[in-house]
């Protein structure tokens, strides 16, 4: 499954987009010269917010993991179990997006959440502009609206 990391070397901060089947083999190749800041999960289909399991009590047992997530991917996770025992017990702490509006990861670093069409049953679907210093990136599906959010990116820089 896609997953990407978003890593600042001079600070050796690093943030997680999507949460996969794959996340602990995923969270040990970012995190061993990195410290995990946050996950950003895209929407509500299980090979994009499955590996959250690993943050448990069973497994992990992170505390206040920053999550990233649109308002009904937000409500899903806090309402559904087993997800919401995550919220309940602390593992995570849940930070709500807004349809783009910047997040400063950073001095260095943002990332901007857009909303994209696709099968939206059980929560919206963001995209992701991020910003470093020299490099810009889109992360998401390649369909119609990303590539005109490739290309509204191309017009502004």
């Amino acid at each position: 499954m896609t997953s990407i990391g978003i890593v600042d070397p001079n600070t050796k901060e690093a943030w997680m987009i999507e949460a996969t089947p794959d996340f602990p083999r995923q969270l040990k190749k970012l995190s061993d010269e990195n410290e995990i800041k946050g996950i950003f999960i895209t929407h509500a289909h299980i090979g994009h917010y499955s590996g959250l399991m690993y943050l448990g009590r069973e497994t992990m047992g992170y505390k206040n993991m920053p999550l990233f997530l649109g308002p009904r991917m937000s409500d899903f996770i806090a309402n559904n179990a087993p997800w919401s025992q995550l919220v309940e017990l602390n593992n995570v702490k849940i930070n709500q997006l807004k349809q783009d509006k910047e997040i400063v990861l950073n001095s260095r670093i943002t990332i901007k959440p857009f909303t994209v069409p696709h099968r939206d049953e059980f929560s919206e679907t963001h995209g992701f502009e991020i910003r470093g210093p020299n490099k810009s990136l889109i992360f998401n599906f390649l369909n119609e609206a990303v590539l005109n959010k490739i290309e509204e990116i191309k017009v502004k820089s």
